[in-house]
Parts: structure tokens; C-alpha cells; sequence
């Protein structure tokens, strides 16, 4: 273990996520939510029993745990989002996690926090009830479940705020999700938010709450963007749409993870995460990226052994962090097949536009209507170039602009 660590993480991985300064943080993440036992994953880390990972197949050490994912969270600045184990655990197990974080360090689990070093309450209050629960249970099985296990976790006192995993269930059976959970719930989680599916979804959601005066959102619990592109690789062996399929393959070509760590990958996530803009937090408000690191190859900072670094996607991320306010938004339509803009007004009335060239061809834009005066902008060398550990293949400078300006193939912009 380094002894520059961060509550036993690499002290270059924690200072990347300050760079990004991600919002929320879901813990301990997909399928091995439904195995985990939060139990045996506090206390000293040298006693702890490995975990076998039944969905993905090999050994989770059981380092991290919620006391050092708290710890991850101060460090960074996060909020947790903390996804409850209902498959294979109990209501009152879901009782003791939530006294162990948020309860007083005097009594119950919140006593036994006290002795594994954390006096003070974490306080957590964002709760994911499991993850892609159909693996288990129908629609309505699920449905009662969460009921039980949030009338049991309710018991603590903590104000929590719950997820339901709608997305399991698709949103033909929204309605009766709501009909079961809805008082109980602060949010709905889907795993599409694409401008298509919100036309289909946000009414639903707008009409369950003029109807039972709540204040229910939306939020997508884990969302690679699309690996489609709207022109062809370098490589053109590589499918311009392609679509995962689980299987074993020594073929590049056929890896989901060779579309997700370049900068073509980078685009997509930029254009989406400007539609999550667009629609604002009145109905939609927590949006969690797949994966933080090393995992599907679209991450936001990978590591070696050695190295920590911040991947295409993270460079995006980081992006619009550093320019982008609590704002009003609008979309701003252009001519141009590829290049999709937003318009924001922050809360100040400063503009923004932010606007991205998906095509390799440079585009000239026309600013007559705006005030625009700097220019910011990240550009890839490729649609198949990747961060490295030690070579990077985006440009980030800062532009003068004029009425007009011609925009680089394969870039991100903010104009203010």
C-alpha cells in the first residue's frame, strides 16, 4: 500500500476524480449489487473475507466497503448513491445498513460504525432499491418488495430518497410500478434517455404527479452512450452501428470495449449528456455514466498498476464541468447533418453554447445572432484514437472568434 494513499485508494486516481468532480457516485454498482453483504465489507480491511462475483465470475476482494466509499466521497466531493441488495438479503438487513450509515453513534449498527473509526452519521440519502430486479421478479412481485424493504428501511428516521428500477420492466408497466410504489418513491430509474424515449416517459411521470400532488423524477441509474457513428471508422472492418453481443472473441473488431474507450465513443457521451441538460431538473435530475474505471472500456479514468489517467469520456466530463452553470436550456437547431448545439442561460443570464462536430470535416458556423467572445474546444486526432498513459489524442485550447468560425472535425465547443 503507498503511503501517499487516500483511505487505502492511489492518491493519482482520487486527485483525477477532483479533476472530473463527478456529482453522484452509485455504490457498490450493477450485478454484484444483488450479492453484496454489506456486513462483511466493514471493519479491517486485512480480515475480511473475499467475495466470489456470481454474475461476472471471479474474486471481489472486499477492500472497499461503505466506510472507504464514504471516505472516497469526502475526498472527492460526491454524493453516494448507495444500491440496496434486495435478491438475495432481507428488509432488516436493509434496516441495519441504513442505522449503520445514518444512524446515532451510540446505539445499533450506528454503535458499531463508532468502533470501526466513524463517529459521525454519513447521512446517506439516495437509495437505489437493487439492480435489473426482472432477473428475479415480476413487475408486481417487484413492486411489493421494494414496498416491504422501504417500510422497513423507513423504520430508521432517516429522510431517504428512493430509486425504483423501472427500466427492468420497461415502460409499459410504469403505471403500475407507480400505482404500487409511487408514494414511497422520489424517483423512477430508466436506462434510456434518449430524446425519444423522454417523449414517451415524461408524461407518464407529469400525469402521476398533478394526480397524487408528488414530485417524482427521473433518473437513469447507468448508461453507456451509443457506439454508433455517423460516418466510418478508420478501421472499416468496425461496424458503423454496432451492437453488444455477449460472446468470447479474440476479434478486435467484435470487442464492445474497442468502441467505447475512443474519442468517437467521447462524442456520443458529449451529445448526450447535453440532451440530459436539455430537459432539465424538474423532471430529470440524476444521471449515473457506466463505468468510473477500468471496466467496459468506457470509463472516466483508467489505471494501471503504475498510472492513473483520465479517459476520452472523463476528458468530456471534465469539459462541461468546467463550463456549464444551473442554467435554462434550448436546443438550438443547425443545418448541418453531425453537428448538434444547445443553447444555455444560466441563472446569472450569462449565455452559453456548447456544440459538437461528429463529422471529420471541418464546418464553418455562422454567429451573427450572438455575443459570443472566447471559445473553448477539445478535438481527437480519430474517431478510433484513445487516452493512453502517456499520450494523449485530444487537442484543448482556448479561441478568439469572430461572426464566424470554422469548426475542427471530431471537437467539442463552448462558446460564452
Amino acid at each position: 500500500m503507498p503511503s501517499d494513499n487516500i483511505a487505502g485508494f492511489k492518491r493519482e486516481a482520487v486527485e483525477r476524480l477532483i479533476e472530473i468532480s463527478p456529482s453522484v457516485i452509485r455504490f457498490p454498482g450493477g450485478c454484484f449489487t444483488s450479492f453484496f453483504n454489506w456486513e462483511t465489507a466493514v471493519g479491517d480491511r486485512d480480515s475480511r473475507e473475499a467475495e466470489e462475483s456470481f454474475y461476472w465470475g471471479g474474486i471481489e476482494e472486499n477492500d472497499v466497503g461503505i466506510d472507504e466509499f464514504m471516505q472516497l466521497s469526502d475526498a472527492v466531493g460526491f454524493e453516494p448513491q448507495i444500491c440496496i441488495n434486495m435478491m438475495t438479503s432481507s428488509p432488516f438487513k436493509a434496516f441495519q445498513q441504513i442505522e449503520y450509515m445514518n444512524g446515532n453513534s451510540n446505539e445499533g449498527m450506528g454503535r458499531w460504525r463508532k468502533l470501526n473509526g466513524h463517529e459521525q452519521p454519513y447521512n446517506v440519502r439516495l437509495i437505489e432499491l437493487d439492480n435489473e430486479p426482472a432477473r428475479k421478479w415480476t413487475c408486481e412481485q417487484y413492486a411489493n418488495k421494494c414496498v416491504e424493504f422501504m417500510e422497513e428501511m423507513n423504520r430508521q428516521g432517516s429522510r431517504l430518497e428512493y430509486i425504483i428500477a423501472a427500466y427492468s420492466y420497461g415502460i409499459e408497466n410504469l403505471e403500475r410500478l407507480l400505482e404500487i410504489t409511487g408514494k414511497y418513491i422520489s424517483h423512477v430509474g430508466f436506462r434510456d434517455s434518449s430524446p425519444e424515449f423522454m417523449e414517451k416517459a415524461v408524461p407518464i411521470i407529469e400525469k402521476y404527479n398533478r394526480e397524487n400532488n408528488t414530485n417524482l423524477k427521473l433518473a437513469n441509474t447507468e448508461w453507456p452512450a451509443p457506439v454508433s457513428s455517423i460516418e466510418k471508422f478508420e478501421d472499416e472492418r468496425l461496424i458503423q452501428d454496432f451492437r453488444w453481443r455477449g460472446e468470447i472473441t479474440n476479434d478486435y473488431t467484435k470487442s464492445y470495449s474497442t468502441y467505447l474507450q475512443n474519442w468517437n465513443s467521447a462524442l456520443n457521451v458529449a451529445k448526450r449528456t447535453l440532451d440530459h441538460i436539455s430537459y432539465g431538473g424538474e423532471i430529470f435530475e440524476i444521471s449515473n455514466f457506466n463505468n468510473l474505471c477500468n471496466t467496459w472500456g468506457q470509463n472516466v479514468i483508467n489505471a494501471s498498476k503504475d498510472k492513473c489517467w483520465i479517459s476520452c469520456c472523463g476528458r468530456v466530463f471534465k469539459f462541461i464541468r468546467e463550463h456549464f452553470s444551473p442554467c435554462v436550456a434550448a436546443e438550438v437547431t443547425t443545418d448541418c447533418e453531425g453537428v448538434y448545439a444547445l443553447m444555455t442561460i444560466d441563472n446569472d443570464k450569462k449565455k452559453r453554447m456548447f456544440l459538437i462536430n461528429t463529422l471529420s470535416e471541418k464546418v464553418d458556423i455562422s454567429l451573427k445572432e450572438f455575443e459570443f467572445k472566447p471559445a473553448y474546444m477539445l478535438s481527437g486526432k480519430g474517431r478510433m484514437y484513445y487516452e493512453k498513459e502517456n499520450e494523449s489524442c485530444i487537442c484543448e485550447r482556448t479561441l478568439g472568434i469572430n461572426d464566424k468560425i470554422n469548426i475542427d472535425g471530431l471537437s467539442l465547443y463552448c462558446f460564452e
